[in-house]
């Protein structure tokens, strides 16, 4: 029997896409198996507490909107910034290793 999906996994759902984030990139940030994200995700579990804030500042939105299946309507989470930040970090080190 498969799952259905809750309010809080198509939150999880949205707000990952709309953030333009992997699931493997999510489960790493809060320290789960992919796997364990992915079930998250198709209604077969739930994050813990701490896990939903972690989840909630990733995806730039709040435990409360999280599990009330309202995610933002735009991907300005920190997840989202800190890997922008990390890319840019990485261009810069290419430019220097060039000039």
């Amino acid at each position: 029997m498969a799952a259905s999906r809750t309010p809080l996994s198509a939150a999880l759902v949205r707000g990952r896409e709309t953030a333009g984030l992997t699931q493997d990139q999510v489960a790493a940030w809060i320290g789960v198996s992919a796997v364990t994200y992915r079930r998250w995700e198709n209604g077969q579990g739930e994050p813990g507490a701490s896990q939903v804030v972690t989840l909630a500042i990733a995806l730039g939105t709040t435990p409360g909107e999280l599990l009330a299946g309202t995610p933002p309507a735009e991907g300005a989470g920190l997840l989202q910034r800190l890997l922008a930040l990390e890319a840019e970090v990485a261009e810069l080190r290419r430019r220097l290793d060039d000039s």
